[in-house]
């Protein structure tokens, strides 16, 4: 191995053991002195020799190990370099998402403090494009839930004594409560907001027109509930279908399945139970003998249900 083409640095070193004269062994010496001082000049000669040999030995392990130790410190160098190098190239090619949400927030709440941050609320998907519709509904089933309790009330008086209509309408109040809190709650879940004023197709007339519309005999009285009901399911299918790309652009698939879970399913099955109650009735009361007999049963059917 030529050391001084692996490390330049020891070139100097390398010469100067290289100029040095190589041992001579005791034999090749020739003088003129007598046996005995040739002796104890042999042995010093060797003595010598095997010093010189043992010193050119130890500096080419020293060189060696030298250069051993040049080359490790700079295979660690190069290796600590390169991994520095790494760590850089893997910052630059982080993904850039994280800088385009960043900036997708920074423009859309802004950096300096505001008090009109629209974007930076619970709202999503199309929620926002139906507040007006599902405000209405909710206060539409505040406002049923009250009709329903006045024509409870009606059945359960001492006048009408129809215990069955009176359950029965007092269950659909109760219902109806509790769907416009669970809506007001999804709501406020969703970013939007309460508005208690908000009326869908309220007008004057209309307010008219329902205020006699409580105090009904049975038959007229399932046939207003089955309008009622009739009315709420298509309020919750037109929110739905305006959540369900109605609107281009404009989609919200957990809307859409809110409203199928907690409304249209349950709306059926009231339609159909009401559909069914006012069918049954209409006929048992189309024989006039026997019309008042067949009201008093169907009351006491519809308080064991």
């Amino acid at each position: 191995m030529n050391l001084e083409e692996v490390n330049p640095h020891l070139r100097g070193e390398w010469k100067t053991i290289k100029e040095k004269p190589h041992p001579v062994h005791p034999t090749e010496i020739r003088t003129s002195i007598s046996p005995s001082s040739a002796v104890g000049l042999n042995t010093t000669s060797a003595l010598a020799n095997y010093a010189t040999e043992a010193a050119y030995a130890l500096c080419e392990i020293t060189l060696r190990s030298c250069l051993l130790r040049t080359n490790l410190n700079w295979i660690v160098s190069f290796i600590m370099k390169f991994l520095a190098a790494l760590v850089s190239i893997l910052a630059l090619a982080a993904p850039a998402f994280a800088d385009y949400c960043y900036s997708e927030i920074v423009d859309a709440c802004g950096v300096k403090q505001s008090t009109n941050l629209n974007n930076c609320t619970a709202q999503y998907g199309a929620v926002h494009v139906v507040q007006f519709d599902l405000q209405s509904y909710a206060n539409a089933h505040i406002t049923r839930s009250f009709q329903y309790l006045l024509m409870s009330t009606h059945f359960g008086s001492y006048e009408k004594n129809r215990e069955g209509f009176g359950k029965l309408y007092r269950k659909l109040s109760d219902t109806a409560w509790e769907k416009s809190i669970d809506l007001i709650k999804h709501n406020a879940k969703r970013g939007g907001s309460m508005n208690f004023a908000t009326r869908k197709n309220l007008t004057g007339k209309l307010i008219e027109k329902e205020a006699n519309m409580y105090e009904l005999d049975e038959l007229q009285s399932l046939a207003r509930a089955l309008d009622i009901e009739k009315g709420l399911a298509e309020d919750a299918h037109h929110i739905h279908a305006e959540v369900t790309r109605r609107r281009e652009n404009f989609h919200d698939a957990e809307l859409s399945s809110y409203l199928e879970e907690h409304f249209v399913h349950r709306q059926a099955d009231t339609i159909r139970d009401l559909a069914g109650h006012f069918n049954d009735l209409k006929s048992l009361i189309e024989n006039p003998s026997s019309g008042s007999l067949a009201v008093f049963l169907f009351d006491e059917y519809l308080q064991k249900i």
